[in-house]
């Protein structure tokens, strides 16, 4: 989604800005080629393809990566996310080394989480191919400091020096016009009402795969503590965005805690931005983070968050002036913290109002021309 989003925007970054003349993405495990993100990749001009590997890392699957260098003949290798940068770090550098009569091409790895959610093995290897890359660009201050000693560096696109320093901090992005359209768009109340929601109920909503990294006992054992306290009035409602492999564990443990009228897992959804519009608070229960799309998404509509005070949510939100963290062990203060926004709707707007003013430093707009500045830099800059 990241890299679909530059592509929607690099037309409008100003002229004179290299454009990529031809992009191929490269998906490490199998994907849907008929599915929606495919038909963006490719109404956007960009080769989709799948070395559908079985395994998270294989000799197999690096030498198709391989062969896909060779045939597409990429001048910039730009990665996301442990496995697939592993195997852009190792293929690159072979790519590279069989290239080296000409000029030589450039590896970016993009690391859009924290190291704390990788096996020992991945770790190990993420940092043993580090060397590979001549640039490692990390979605927030969080994520750069969990990678590596020192202090985080946001990067400048048009005076870095990849020979001084070779990581920086780049900021994950969203399109903040999108939701903003939706802000403006359709009337609240009939949308609330389309979902079930009633005209005094609570909505909170959260957006997070069903995975452990979201910590949803966390959520859920909070949302038991308002829900309980709350019984003499409307109950509050509980909206649950995502898919994963801890779903099972997830409903057990919403019927444990009898919550099973009041929390609602709707899958995978289209309509985030309908969802939150519909929605009264948002909130992140994470354990780790990058920077996330969801609370960035949120805070753009003007919604009050709550997050858990990990890498990425701390580098966004400034508690107590655009949203509320609290620690991540702790199901007693995100319990407090969701009853201290629900009971105070004045204090919940104002900081909602100035989450809007945060995320405009997160536009995809701005984030699009500073990648094509950074790859501008890095071809021509001698490494």
């Amino acid at each position: 989604q990241q890299f679909l989003n530059y592509l929607l925007h690099f037309p409008g970054c100003p002229a004179g800005l290299p454009r990529p003349q031809a992009g191929c993405m490269l998906f490490i495990f199998p994907v849907a080629m008929d599915g929606r993100t495919v038909a963006a990749f490719r109404e956007h001009g960009a080769e989709v393809r799948s070395l559908c590997a079985s395994r998270p890392l294989s000799l197999r699957s690096l030498a198709a990566c391989y062969r896909v260098m060779l045939e597409f003949r990429p001048d910039v290798i730009h990665s996301q996310h442990a496995i697939a940068g592993i195997h852009a770090r190792i293929a690159g550098t072979l790519y590279r080394l069989r290239r080296a009569v000409r000029r030589r091409v450039r590896i970016i790895a993009e690391q859009s989480n924290a190291r704390h959610g990788l096996s020992r093995a991945a770790r190990t290897l993420e940092r043993l191919t580090f060397a590979a890359a001549d640039l490692i660009l990390c979605s927030s201050p969080g994520v750069e400091k969990s990678w590596f000693a020192g202090q985080p560096q946001q990067i400048d696109p048009a005076s870095f020096n990849p020979r001084r320093r070779r990581h920086y901090t780049f900021f994950n992005s969203i399109d903040i016009k999108r939701f903003r359209r939706r802000a403006g768009g359709p009337d609240r109340q009939a949308e609330r009402a389309a979902l079930g929601i009633g005209a005094n109920q609570t909505a909170i909503i959260t957006v997070a795969s069903l995975t452990e990294q979201k910590n949803y006992p966390l959520l859920l054992h909070a949302f038991a503590q308002l829900r309980h306290s709350s019984a003499s009035g409307v109950p509050p409602l509980l909206l649950c965005v995502g898919e994963g492999q801890a779903e099972q564990r997830i409903r057990g443990l919403i019927s444990e805690l009898g919550l099973y009228d009041s929390v609602r897992l709707l899958g995978y959804r289209a309509d985030v931005d309908r969802l939150l519009f519909a929605s009264d608070l948002f909130v992140l229960s994470s354990r780790w983070e990058g920077l996330s799309k969801a609370l960035l998404e949120a805070m753009s509509l003007g919604l009050p968050c709550i997050a858990t005070a990990v890498e990425g949510n701390v580098d966004v939100i400034s508690h107590g002036h655009d949203g509320l963290l609290v620690p991540a062990d702790d199901p007693a203060a995100l319990g407090g913290a969701l009853a201290r926004l629900a009971a105070d709707p004045r204090y919940a707007a104002q900081l909602g109002r100035h989450a809007g003013q945060t995320v405009e430093r997160f536009s995809v707009e701005r984030q699009a021309c500073a990648l094509l500045q950074i790859y501008q830099r890095l071809l021509h800059h001698e490494t």
